[in-house]
């Protein structure tokens, strides 16, 4: 036998690994195993490790996580879901907070997933379940804190209060009561009203998206620049006529592709000087 013979190496146990190697190369390997050397332990304390005995770390995501991986911690089921899952994944490996279509696209096929037929249709489901929401870049999106810690805690922890889950409709006898909403910090020297001097009244806006729009202004004339999702819920129901969280997603989108509104940095909503021009002109029509 020579050294350029090819002989068989196959190791198993948690990881298996077979291939074709040179003599030399064997008899490197057999030394190695005889000299009881031992690769050192990754230094520092278990939350800086992806994996402890085995199992991921508490609070944190698991480091080397794939895009299958990243299925499976979520336990994500539907297309919706899967995409919340790769966002998370893209987020982990890519260092940044937001994601794009064409940073999914190809991790379906990576996990061994059936490629959704429409994926536009699947994100606008997770965006209406207040999972996934539109950055201030244009294609660009991020996913909320309600959905943010699914690699960790599992779909199972909001499918049934976001829409996801088989949920019994409440009957006409038994009505859910609804819980007062806390008055956010921004909002506790600021007296709310529904009249705001230039932009009419609250209650005369037609539409819902409207309505979105007109809270986020009036914020910002009340020194309130940016709002979060559960900030523009509290105002608008104080205001009398509340945009609920599943209402949300639906009139950010319709005012974002209009240009009358985007998020910043922080993902907080904020109104742009076209969407201030809109709502004056409403006010203009409607005092005519």
């Amino acid at each position: 036998m020579t050294e350029e013979t090819p002989i068989k190496l196959a190791m198993t146990g948690k990881l298996s690994y077979e291939d074709d190697i040179t003599v030399a190369q064997a008899a490197q390997i057999i030394t190695y195993l005889h000299s009881g050397a031992i690769p050192a332990a990754p230094v520092g304390p278990p939350e800086s490790v992806g994996e402890v005995n085995g199992s991921a770390a508490p609070g944190r995501r698991r480091a080397g996580l794939n895009p299958r991986d990243a299925l499976e911690s979520a336990g994500a089921k539907t297309n919706p879901e899967k995409i919340v899952a790769f966002a998370l994944y893209v987020e982990q490996q890519g260092g940044k907070d937001t994601f794009t279509m064409d940073d999914i696209k190809p991790l379906f096929r990576q996990a061994r997933e059936t490629p959704p037929k429409n994926l536009s249709r699947d994100l606008d489901a997770a965006v209406r379940l207040n999972w996934i929401a539109q950055a201030s870049d244009k294609g660009e999106f991020f996913v909320t804190e309600v959905a943010a810690d699914v690699l960790e805690s599992g779909f199972d922890s909001i499918r049934s209060g976001r829409g996801g889950g088989t949920k019994a409709k409440p009957t006409a006898s038994r009505r859910p009561r609804r819980a007062s909403l806390p008055t956010p910090e921004a909002f506790k020297d600021i007296e709310i009203t529904p009249s705001v001097d230039g932009y009419g009244n609250y209650h005369k806006v037609k539409t819902q998206t409207d309505k979105y729009l007109w809270a986020v202004n009036a914020a910002k004339l009340w020194g309130v620049e940016t709002l979060t999702n559960p900030e523009i819920t509290w105002l608008t129901d104080k205001l009398g006529a509340c945009i609920t969280p599943n209402s949300l997603g639906g009139c950010y989108r319709d005012n974002y592709k209009r240009a009358y509104v985007n998020r910043n940095t922080e993902g907080k909503v904020r109104v742009t000087p076209a969407g201030i021009e809109h709502l004056a002109s409403l006010s203009a029509g409607a005092s005519q």
